[in-house]
């Protein structure tokens, strides 16, 4: 493992401590790390996509709020993509995961309402799982509530591991990574320098 990729995932891993401190609604952040590579390569990037709930984009520096003092989410949304115009797909937290993961619309299979138990067919994939046939190593940390009773067989095929410790660093040396980060505590209970 390069130097250089060394010190980014210990940053990342300082970047995720204070995130689990501090975090909020379904604003996603895909954060692409990558090695110094040739502008050639064909090597498939790796993702962390993280997901915080009861927020919205105006809560952070980034987004133009000059009182926000959110310097760690601030670099994490510089160094990776960010979004200006997404949009959440539902108004509660497990409806819009359950777009997220399936890509499918919640009123089309009756998985609009907080923990609705309706079935979904089996024809429903994760998107995950066509990254583990690509040969990722998919995690989840740790959020598993799809809004459908099939929820555990989208756990099952989406994710090599999925759980509280799931992470990119228990993949197999030099395997590409799709780690999928779920923070639900209210970033407002944590912040002490936002007036």
């Amino acid at each position: 493992m390069s130097v250089i990729f060394q010190s980014k995932m210990s940053k990342f891993k300082t970047y995720l401590t204070a995130l689990k401190k501090a975090s909020g609604f379904l604003l996603i952040l895909i954060i692409n790390f990558q090695c110094v590579q040739k502008p050639e390569s064909t090597e498939p990037p790796n993702i962390v996509w993280i997901v915080m709930e009861d927020m919205s984009p105006q809560f952070y520096g980034a987004y133009g709020n000059e009182a926000a003092k959110t310097p760690v989410i601030d670099s994490l949304i510089d160094a990776g993509t960010r979004f200006d115009a997404a949009f959440s797909t539902g108004a509660v937290c497990s409806p819009s995961r359950y777009t997220i993961i399936s890509g499918t619309r919640t009123n089309e299979y009756g998985t609009g309402h907080h923990r609705s138990n309706f079935p979904i067919p089996d024809s429903v994939i994760p998107f995950p799982k066509y990254l583990q046939d690509s040969g990722y190593h998919t995690s989840n940390n740790a959020k598993r509530d799809y809004s459908s009773s099939a929820r555990w067989r989208i756990t099952q095929e989406a994710w090599v591991e999925s759980s509280a410790e799931a992470g990119w660093w228990n993949r197999t040396e030099g395997q590409p990574f799709f780690s999928f980060f779920n923070f639900n505590n209210n970033i407002f209970l944590d912040l002490k320098t936002c007036n």
